[in-house]
């Protein structure tokens, strides 16, 4: 769990910082792919029964652990692909189809090309896991889920 947070910190310095607001787009697309590689290195290297996006059986000596983990992973993907949504894919209105161009000749991760999908699919996907939760445990549990995971929901800029 330590590591998801250590590149939750690497995704808040590397794409809303102060800082990094003075890279250009491709340099901050670029930050976006590198980070997508390194949360899905860590996804993948969770035991399958835990492993965010794939079906985990709750137990009640791992619920909360795994539970976070799942809104971490799920959360993290959401703060890397909304920069691709922010700076002008072919979605927006910032669209320029020479900057779509170059950035499908540079050594851009090409998920970032998908920045928008991944954002839909990581709320879907916990759409689907507060309802597995909700079935599973009690009313007590699942208003503590429920505030949990509205707060890691909270980070201002939205998809």
């Amino acid at each position: 769990m330590s590591q998801i947070v250590l590149i939750q910190g690497k995704i808040f310095n590397s794409l809303y910082s102060a800082k990094s607001q003075g890279k250009s787009r491709l340099e901050r697309l670029r930050s976006a792919g590198l980070l997508d590689e390194e949360v899905e290195y860590w996804r993948n290297q969770l035991p399958l029964p835990v492993r965010p996006g794939t079906d985990f059986v709750i137990t009640d000596d791992t619920f909360f652990p795994t539970l976070m983990m799942q809104f971490s992973y799920f959360n993290s993907l959401t703060m890397i692909h909304r920069v691709s949504s922010l700076h002008g894919g072919p979605w927006t209105e910032k669209h320029d189809d020479s900057f779509l161009k170059v950035l499908k000749d540079s050594d851009v991760n090409p998920r970032v090309l998908d920045g928008g999908a991944i954002c839909v699919n990581a709320a879907r996907e916990v759409i689907k896991l507060l309802d597995k939760v909700s079935s599973v445990i009690g009313m007590i549990d699942l208003n503590m889920v429920r505030f949990v995971s509205l707060h890691l929901e909270s980070v201002p800029i939205s998809c």
